[in-house]
């Protein structure tokens, strides 16, 4: 008999993706349609760090995403008003990242969805398997992390 082989990539992929559409219609329903799942990760790295100046290269890194990916998701967020990009006096390159209230209030939201999600991902798992899984995330994130 043939070994079935373990794509745990995969796997991963579509659980994110189902997280992913679950909490989009949740925010569907509950009437917002502006923000993308991804526009509210980047609120919340925003909002978790509204007493720092943030700029986009720190987005950049945070995320592990490239810089032409960051402006334009900063653009459509512009765009949105959610964010405001403003140049930096002594370094026109550098574009600090400013959270406005319509995307704190948008973060709010997407986080009310993202809570509900979570306790519905948490339904039948026990503390133990719970704790099991985030050594086994962990592993697997810092085998993606290791320089090799």
């Amino acid at each position: 008999m043939k070994e079935k082989k373990v794509w745990v990539g995969y796997e991963i992929h579509r659980l994110d993706n189902a997280i992913k559409k679950k909490i989009d219609n949740k925010l569907r329903s509950d009437g917002l349609d502006e923000a993308t799942m991804c526009n509210g990760w980047v609120l919340k790295y925003l909002y978790d760090n509204r007493d720092k100046e943030v700029y986009q290269k720190d987005i950049e890194k945070h995320f592990n995403i490239g810089r032409s990916t960051v402006t334009g998701i900063l653009k459509l967020m512009e765009q949105k008003e959610l964010v405001k990009r403003v140049s930096v006096e002594n370094d026109a390159r550098l574009k600090r990242v400013i959270l406005l209230p319509k995307g704190e209030e948008v973060h709010i939201m997407i986080g009310n969805a993202v809570c509900d999600t979570n306790q519905k991902i948490m339904d039948g798992i026990t503390s133990e398997e719970l704790e099991t899984l985030f050594c086994i995330l962990n592993k697997i994130h810092n085998n993606m992390n290791e320089e090799k």
